[in-house]
């Protein structure tokens, strides 16, 4: 996704499609180039285990989230939709959309 300039990579971590004993999240990074390099919040590379903690489960409506995409929609609102794990379905699959913010030095927040 590219705001204001930068690049935004939303990597997911961790494991799917395993129900409620999913645990993947997802994190980002940003670049000035497409090509990267990415780098979290702290300066770390993507490439090299940094990423900045985007969005995971809430252990209360969903178990875990990931495999997502960011768009920025022509109405001017930026959203992220992923795959979540329902908690009080024991585990079944659904559709999470969240409303992208962003912060005052240009990370996405949900």
């Amino acid at each position: 996704m590219k705001h204001d300039g930068w690049y935004y990579l939303f990597v997911s971590w961790d494991y799917c499609c395993r129900g409620a004993k999913s645990n993947y999240r997802v994190a980002v990074g940003r670049s000035r180039n497409v090509a990267g390099p990415y780098l979290d919040r702290e300066g770390k590379d993507m490439l090299v285990g940094g990423g900045t903690p985007f969005f995971e489960g809430d252990k209360q409506q969903f178990e875990a989230a990931g495999h997502g995409a960011a768009y920025h929609l022509d109405s001017g609102e930026d959203v992220f939709i992923c795959h979540g794990y329902s908690t009080a379905h024991q585990g079944a699959a659904l559709l999470v959309q969240r409303t992208i913010r962003w912060t005052a030095d240009g990370w996405p927040e949900i």
